[in-house]
This record gives C-alpha cells, sequence and structure tokens, in this order.
C-alpha cells in the first residue's frame, strides 16, 4: 500500500467536516505530515466563495484534505495570516485590518495621539 493509500483508507474510515480538528487528529496519526492553514475556492450552487480551510501536506507536497469530499473544492491557497492591528482577530494576505471598523477606529486612534 502507498502512502497516499493509505492516507485515503484512514480518511474513509475517519469522515469530518471540521477542517481544523480533523487535520490535528491525522496528523497525530501520521505525523510526517504537515498541517496547512490557508483558504479554499469552493463551488456553492450559485456561485463560488473563498472561506479558511485546513489541510495536510505529505513530504512531496500532496494535498492531503480529510474533509475534502465534504465541498466541491476549486482551489487551495496558502495564505500568511495577519492579528488585526485594533482588534486582533485574524486576517488574510496582507490586510492588517479585519474591516473597515478596525481600520477607521485605529486611524481616528491614531490622529489622537499624533494632535496630543
Amino acid at each position: 500500500m502507498g502512502k497516499i493509500d493509505k492516507y485515503l483508507l484512514w480518511i474513509m474510515n475517519n469522515s469530518s467536516n471540521e477542517s481544523r480538528k480533523a487535520t490535528i487528529i491525522m496528523k497525530g496519526q501520521f505525523p510526517e505530515l504537515k498541517r496547512i492553514k490557508g483558504v479554499i475556492e469552493i463551488e456553492t450552487l450559485t456561485t463560488t466563495i473563498k472561506c479558511t480551510h485546513w489541510w495536510l501536506k505529505d513530504e512531496e507536497n500532496n494535498i492531503i484534505d480529510p474533509t475534502a469530499n465534504h465541498y466541491k473544492i476549486l482551489n487551495y491557497y496558502e495564505e500568511k495570516f495577519i492579528k488585526c492591528y485594533t482588534c486582533g482577530k485574524f486576517c488574510l494576505g496582507d490586510h492588517h485590518f479585519c474591516s473597515e471598523n478596525c481600520e477607521n477606529l485605529y486611524l481616528s486612534k491614531l490622529s489622537i495621539s499624533l494632535l496630543s
């Protein structure tokens, strides 16, 4: 049985729809795998959306996703996550604010401190 086959067999016997938890459990069984947090692009009935997701990679960079059978996944994107300067929530990519409100609040506090 090849490496990919043993991962697929494990996935078939350990179905989960929660990617964070599933990847933690699977990595416990297969320590050679690396957990990745990123974004997937999935197809719904009416549109495509991007959402935060966890998956694993093997030594050859093959994607091993224990929850892939729950979604029609179009693409995987590894993303860096940065904490929002205002509230501390995680933001994708190079965005330093999770929302326009947090950015405006930060800028208003910065303006007040510069004027003082």
